[in-house]
């Protein structure tokens, strides 16, 4: 294995351990902050992230991700002009929105969302300098500084927002926690890379316009989500209330934590560097596989206990929420079939460059999403909303495979797709029909239960492809072996 190869296999464990502990933390402040804030809060929050997302976008015009991507390293001048450039867009971009939601104030729009939304575009400076500092951080793979911080991030976070949730602050309470976790993650990347901004201008050049347009590629689809997402207050609200808002919002994020949990690795990890190989197709066709395999088998570990016990948990852990539990089922079947292979192609198509593809491919799900929201929310109520998603993974699937082995050619998918579903279905359904209705289910027997699953998933998987994954374990040897004569 070769020295950057290396360095990305230990960036993504260390990342893993990162995900981790983030999502232990994430986990259990989520379920205090569920105890305190009502649906109609986090209703408010999707509208509030979604815009704050919109003009983070504009503000960010995708220059701090080109610079990962392009093959020239970059120096510290550099880095403070787009801040510079980043910042101006920020300043026309809030000025902007203030002026719409001033309107939208005197038109007697709903007070509170309209202040909410003010208030949480203030930290948008905050995460323009913390991803800059991310940049020189990124490009060298040191993914444990990276991964010291977000650590850092997140309990900061989860402290803040409790003990602000606790004082009954609601809302508010996730809003100027971000503050604090901005305002921090900023600091203490700067002082790990030494950056310090300088304000001036860059040359509107050739470069300039390069970044700018695979910059805005890339974040089409966050953009185009963004946009999709900003439905949902008149789609479900209008048709069912705020607070169905919030529990569409949160069973999504529910079903979707093991995707999230291993996307944030692979985007995190593997962008750079696919960037870095970008020009040696051999080498990214069998890093992909290995990637799209990898992650493959990873998601149906953290899904087979939501799969076997989703009723279960939300019963121990929330019970007012236990209206998300259809909603997760069904969005759980798109995320658990299809999940793997988009969130592994993604970094790659970026890598390479063609963030384009991408960005086609998030509009296509736009239309479709605007096409059919309406008349499945209008027949199956709330649970058409995850019906749309559904279709979304779908359709989307299809072109995508036909896209990604257009540039990628010769990727073999056939093996990660179906021997880990495969083994998934074989190990839920031995435990669900054959000694769940054996006991009396409880805490115990559903930690019990899902690890008795997860067990008999890689049994299943072991017997039908030991190959592959003793050569996994091979890989991850040798990375740790690596790490350890570093050390």
């Amino acid at each position: 294995m070769d020295n950057l190869a290396t360095k990305a296999v230990r960036g993504a464990f260390t990342y893993l351990l990162r995900q981790v502990l983030v999502a232990a933390v994430t986990f259990l402040s989520n379920i205090v902050i569920l105890r305190w804030l009502l649906p109609a809060d986090f209703g408010f929050l999707a509208t509030v992230g979604m815009i704050q997302g919109v003009v983070q976008i504009i503000s960010d015009g995708g220059l701090s991700i080109y610079f990962i991507q392009r093959h020239d390293e970059i120096d510290p001048k550099i880095l403070s002009q787009i801040t510079t450039l980043q910042l101006s867009l920020y300043a026309a971009a809030h000025s902007l929105a203030t002026l719409v939601l001033l309107i939208c104030y005197f038109s007697h729009f709903h007070t509170v969302l309209i202040w909410l939304i003010w208030a949480a575009l203030f930290s948008i400076p905050l995460n323009v300098f913390r991803a800059n500092s991310f940049i020189i951080l990124e490009r060298s793979l040191a993914f444990g500084k990276i991964a010291t911080i977000e650590i850092l991030e997140s309990l900061t976070y989860a402290i803040v927002s409790i003990v602000l949730a606790m004082t009954g602050m609601g809302a508010w309470s996730l809003i100027l926690a971000s503050f604090v976790k901005g305002f921090l993650g900023w600091r203490v990347a700067a002082r790990y890379n030494k950056w310090r901004f300088e304000v001036c201008w860059p040359k509107f050049d050739d470069e300039l316009k390069r970044g700018l347009r695979f910059g805005i590629n890339y974040h089409v689809p966050a953009l185009i989500t963004a946009i999709r997402i900003a439905v949902n207050p008149i789609l479900i609200g209008g048709l069912l209330g705020m607070s169905a808002v919030g529990i569409a919002d949160r069973a999504i994020y529910i079903a979707g934590l093991p995707l999230f949990f291993l996307g944030a690795i692979q985007s995190r990890v593997l962008f750079p560097y696919f960037a870095r190989i970008q020009t040696d197709i051999a080498r990214v066709r069998s890093n992909f596989e290995k990637s799209y395999y990898v992650s493959a088998v990873i998601d149906k570990v953290f899904y087979i206990p939501l799969v076997l016990f989703a009723p279960q948990l939300l019963g121990i852990l929330a019970p007012k929420w236990m209206a998300c539990g259809p909603l997760v089922y069904i969005a759980m079947i798109g995320n658990i079939t299809f999940g793997a292979l988009s969130f592994s192609s993604f970094p790659v198509l970026n890598g390479l460059g063609r963030s384009d593809v991408n960005a086609k491919l998030s509009a296509l799900a736009m239309v479709l999403s605007w096409i059919s929201a309406w008349p499945f929310i209008a027949v199956f109520g709330l649970a058409g909303y995850a019906y749309v998603g559904l279709l979304l993974w779908v359709v989307g699937s299809i072109p995508g495979v036909v896209l990604l082995r257009r540039f990628v050619p010769g990727s073999s998918l056939w093996r990660p797709f179906f021997l880990p579903l495969f083994s998934f279905a074989v190990g839920c359904a031995i435990v669900w029909y054959l000694i769940v209705p054996l006991v009396d289910l409880n805490l115990f027997w559903v930690v019990s239960l899902s690890t008795v699953g997860v067990g008999l998933y890689v049994l299943v998987l072991g017997l039908l492809d030991s190959r592959n994954l003793l050569g996994i374990l091979g890989m991850m040897r040798s990375a740790l072996g690596a790490r350890q004569q570093q050390a």
